[in-house]
């Protein structure tokens, strides 16, 4: 990124069904947006333990992440990862 480069970030949070992928798919259409999931690092993790990817196993699998390595990791690591590799 050149210093007159800059980045908007914005993190869209709520409960199922809240309208979290909507936003997210209007923004993607509308304005080309990239979008990340935090919940892709609780897939990989559940599927390294292979464990099928139900929303019992997923639950169980960040309470797990958050309960060993905090509650911010999955925003910490989602966000490292961007920065090394940014958006074009």
């Amino acid at each position: 990124m050149s210093p007159t480069e800059q980045h908007l970030y914005i993190g869209l949070i709520g409960l199922n069904g809240s309208g979290k992928s909507s936003v997210s798919d209007y923004l993607k259409k509308t304005y080309d947006f990239q979008a990340v999931s935090l919940s892709k690092i609780i897939r990989d993790e559940a599927t390294k333990q292979r464990l099928p990817l139900t929303r019992y196993n997923l639950i169980h699998v960040a309470n797990q992440l958050k309960k060993e390595k905090g509650s911010h990791f999955c925003a910490q690591k989602t966000f490292k990862d961007m920065s090394k590799h940014p958006f074009k």
